[in-house]
């Protein structure tokens, strides 16, 4: 069996299998053995079926049951190979690769192969499931885009389950209650502008606003008057089906790099990694030098633009003293002024109020009293239930009341 076309998940998973098989004292290893594999490895088969809306629990059991029903031809042997059904099945997950326009032979080429009709299994137990082979193409194969600023990421999205369209209505609604940010937003425009540092970072303590200011800027893109900035692809990496969907660094690497290639095809193109620590404080090495060379030279070669999100601590220790800190515009942010504070706040709190048909008073500071301090004093005036059962409001409110009032 040549395994060099697989995904080192899949590869993962058939040892595996292997595995099921020496234990159940088999000499084959069949299709059940491989699919209790996939959801046993970090294939991201489980993730995206429950994606689906599929019932994943049930999936198993079918397969298990099928897995303690298995009897091979003869006994066990140190060598354990696949059976013919499964042998059937991995020839079939080629085609399945070409269908799902996937860079290698993975978990789902393998999953939609067996869902075929007559390669294993017959139609009536094929129904069994509640999943087809087609649910499964229509989950990946290109939506028709909804919008008119939607338009070659839906191919790019529909084909990588790590991968997520940015230009939706979600966040382009999330965009319009962000305030203060326009410096920014403008910034990273001007940035996309230029034919030179295609790769822009952004700095920040947690929590200040990094994933908002991406909000306000594909919202900006979507409605922007220019059509030329309209047109442009965003496409967001969704760092924890990634871990999901992967064993090791050397995956990981390695999926990124094709993202990569295929946005690089396209006309134009954003990929936006946010929380980038996440990714890079993942080295089991505790080094984030691969990576960081990886993205370096996207913004050296590649056609497509990026824009990251970094938090302070991990800017200083993986990317101060590294090449690519020339490469980027870095773009550090502060906190908000007072005033502007304040007007966020405004909206959040009209936000609330309309949301769960409530009134909350004004929000206010004083420089003897933290917000903190405030809200346990304001607690004392909440009915006990209340306490105990509704979630305090963000830090930055404060409440003043005469009579009680409700925390969302």
């Amino acid at each position: 069996m040549n395994d060099s076309n697989y995904s080192p998940s899949l590869v993962s998973a058939l040892k595996i299998a292997r595995g099921m098989a020496l234990q159940d004292k088999h000499n084959t290893f069949g299709v059940s053995h491989l699919v209790m594999a996939m959801f046993a490895e970090n294939t991201g088969l489980k993730e995206i079926l429950s994606s689906m809306q599929k019932d994943v629990g049930y999936i198993m059991e079918w397969f298990d049951t099928h897995r303690e029903m298995y009897r091979s031809s003869g006994t066990s042997t140190e060598e354990v190979e696949p059976d013919e059904e499964l042998s059937k099945v991995l020839d079939e997950s080629e085609r399945s690769k070409i269908k799902l326009g996937a860079d290698s032979i993975d978990s789902i080429c393998v999953f939609t192969a067996i869902l075929r009709e007559g390669v294993v299994y017959s139609h009536q137990q094929i129904e069994m499931l509640d999943i087809s082979e087609n649910d499964i193409l229509s989950h990946y194969n290109a939506l028709t885009p909804l919008y008119s600023y939607q338009g070659e990421e839906m191919q790019i999205t529909a084909s990588v389950p790590y991968a997520d369209n940015l230009k939706n209505q979600e966040t382009i609604n999330a965009g319009g209650f962000v305030v203060g940010r326009e410096k920014e937003v403008r910034t990273i425009l001007e940035c996309l502008e230029r034919s030179e540092n295609k790769g822009i970072l952004i700095v920040g303590e947690s929590g200040i606003g990094k994933s908002s200011i991406i909000n306000a800027f594909v919202k900006d893109i979507c409605e922007n008057e220019d059509e030329m900035l309209k047109q442009i692809s965003i496409v967001g990496l969704n760092t924890a089906k990634l871990l999901a969907s992967t064993s090791s660094e050397t995956e990981i690497a390695q999926k990124v790099v094709n993202l990569m290639h295929k946005l690089n095809q396209l006309e134009q193109a954003v990929l936006v990694i946010d929380d980038l620590q996440v990714l890079l404080e993942n080295s089991a090495s505790g080094k984030a030098s691969t990576l960081v060379n990886i993205l370096s030279a996207q913004i050296s070669e590649g056609a497509a633009n990026l824009v990251l999100t970094l938090t302070n601590d991990s800017y200083r220790k993986n990317i101060e003293k590294h090449p690519i800190e020339g490469r980027l515009d870095i773009i550090k942010i502060e906190e908000l002024d007072t005033t502007t504070l304040e007007s966020a706040i405004q909206l959040h709190k009209k936000r609330i109020e309309n949301y769960y048909e409530l009134r909350i008073s004004d929000a206010l500071k004083t420089q003897s009293h933290s917000p903190n301090d405030i809200l346990r004093s304001e607690a004392c005036h909440l009915p006990p239930s209340t306490c105990l059962t509704e979630p305090p409001l963000p830090s930055d409110y404060a409440i003043r009341t005469h009579e009680p009032v409700y925390l969302i």
